[in-house]
């Protein structure tokens, strides 16, 4: 994975767009992961994340992501939950 390599640059990007996805039932219905967003906010990388869950939006339509992007505009790393 780009991040434990240190390409912080490139992750970041990866994860932006995975967001880019058309929605389809599972998404949705259940969200996406979140394992490489978790793993940026360790590395501080709050932008990359944040412009994650906005786009996220489009795909997966709850409340929480809301409270997750505060968070992340507070740099505090949201307690993501597996679907």
């Amino acid at each position: 994975m780009a991040a434990e390599q240190g390409q912080l640059s490139e992750a970041g990007k990866h994860l932006e767009r995975s967001a880019a996805i058309w929605a389809e039932p599972r998404i949705s219905s259940y969200g996406p992961s979140f394992l490489l967003a978790n793993k940026l906010c360790e590395l501080r990388m709050w932008k990359d994340v944040e412009r994650f869950l906005v786009a996220c939006k489009n795909l997966w339509n709850d409340q929480i992501l809301e409270d997750w992007i505060q968070e992340i505009k507070n740099e505090r790393t949201p307690a993501f939950e597996e679907p």
